[in-house]
């Protein structure tokens, strides 16, 4: 579990609020949870494993799959992928990695990569 403090962030009620609200996320809902290894989407998995802790009404709040693509576009990606497997090893959530290779594939590589 992640300390305390960030258990209770105004983040992760941010982020529950929105998942109910404006996404219709229903309590207890697998949800995939794309994580780069950024710090944007490193804090987005972090307030989710918060939540798949948490109980409403009987459920738990969310059951995060977090799924990190590795297009191999930087020298650095492969530390990416290392980096969230480890990240969600440690945190106990179901992870899953796909590589995909966009600079080998004709055309413009931004758009392959969006594929």
């Amino acid at each position: 579990l992640l300390p305390i403090a960030a258990r209770r962030h105004r983040f992760v009620a941010q982020v529950q609020r929105r998942l109910r609200g404006r996404c219709g996320v229903e309590l207890g809902a697998r949800l995939i949870i794309g994580v780069s290894g950024g710090p944007d989407s490193v804090a987005l998995l972090g307030a989710c494993q918060v939540l798949s802790h948490r109980r409403a009404h009987g459920q738990v709040v969310l059951q995060p799959i977090v799924v990190h693509v590795n297009h191999h576009l930087r020298t650095a990606a492969q530390d990416d992928a290392a980096h969230v497997a480890d990240l969600c090893d440690r945190l106990g959530l179901e992870h899953h990695a796909k590589d995909i290779y966009p600079a080998q594939e004709p055309s413009n590589v931004a758009a392959n990569a969006r594929r």
